[in-house]
């Protein structure tokens, strides 16, 4: 079915027979839109037919035409099947919020420079809309990233890959619980630190001032982060010139302190909590699979066989009659 798409249009449709109303066949269906759905994606972030920069008119080409009537097929599919999500039901919903996001930048950068910059001339247009629809590949790679997500959806029918992916779906969720205590620390340390470089002395020129680039919260925020993984030293850090001595010995307190809160003490925690819940789901691992295997069993027999796009056409023949 995935390389005959002919059969899988024809299997799509909804066929009044007993193949047609099988899960099985739904499921096989499905999940081949899917994967068309995810090269139609990765056409247009890769720009494998039409280069960016080649780009003379922000209309729309024949790939992100065709991708429109897939995510429209997707928006009809959520909305005709209300109440039947499982517990990656989220991801579907991201990739609709992000490439409804896409699309609004797209429109934009057809809109903006007729309504609000009629000044600038077509070179300048032409580098606005690149820009624009730049930022618009950036949506549409993020959505790309959960509908690789959603394929471990897919996978909990299959009896050996179906438990990791309800561990791999648990642990996510620890891994964002885990993520707000971190920022909760990560927020104050960043703010004191940002105290700390704080000028105190008034600089000699500006390249003195420039030199403490951590007197504002972000930079000192993406220094914190960085220096999880290892990639940040207390001696390369900005030099401490106008501030008093001492500022230097609490500099490294705080940081030295920093690194044994995140690293020592949250990180194992992190750890801890991954790893019971790897061994509670490994322990009943056939009850988790076949648990798994019945909610999209029954997802698929609560809805219809016909996927995105194939679900536009058959919406739109119900409407006519």
């Amino acid at each position: 079915v995935l390389l005959c798409p002919p059969a899988w249009f024809y299997f799509s449709l909804p066929l009044d027979s007993r193949i047609g109303r099988a899960p099985i066949i739904k499921f096989v269906c499905h999940i081949v839109s899917h994967i068309y759905f995810t090269i139609l994606l990765t056409t247009v972030v890769l720009n494998i037919t039409h280069k960016m920069y080649e780009v003379t008119s922000v209309m729309p080409n024949p790939v992100e035409w065709l991708l429109l009537l897939w995510l429209s097929g997707n928006l009809v599919s959520e909305l005709t099947n209300v109440g039947g999500g499982s517990g990656l039901g989220i991801v579907k919903v991201l990739i609709l919020v992000l490439a409804a996001a896409a699309i609004a930048v797209h429109v934009l950068a057809f809109m903006l420079p007729y309504l609000f910059f009629p000044q600038l001339d077509n070179e300048e247009k032409l580098h606005f809309a690149r820009t624009m629809l730049y930022l618009k590949n950036q949506l549409f790679a993020f959505a790309l990233l959960f509908a690789f997500v959603e394929f471990l959806d897919f996978l909990t029918v299959h009896h050996l890959f179906g438990p990791w992916a309800i561990i791999i779906r648990d642990l996510m969720y620890d891994l964002t619980r885990f993520l707000v205590i971190l920022m909760l620390f990560v927020a104050g340390f960043t703010l004191h630190v940002t105290s700390i470089f704080q000028p105190a002395y008034q600089p000699v020129d500006e390249d003195s001032a420039e030199l403490m680039r951590l007197s504002s919260p972000e930079q000192t925020l993406e220094m914190l982060f960085f220096s999880l993984f290892g990639l940040v030293e207390p001696d390369s850090m900005p030099p401490l010139h106008l501030v008093p001595e001492f500022s230097k010995i609490i500099l490294k307190l705080i940081f030295g302190i920093y690194m044994m809160v995140t690293l020592i003490v949250l990180i194992n925690l992190l750890i801890a909590m991954m790893s019971d819940t790897y061994q509670r789901i490994q322990a009943q691992s056939d009850k988790e699979w076949k648990f798994g295997r019945a909610i999209l069993i029954r997802q698929m027999n609560k809805r219809s066989a016909t996927p995105s796009p194939i679900n536009m056409l058959t919406k739109l023949l119900v409407v006519l009659k």
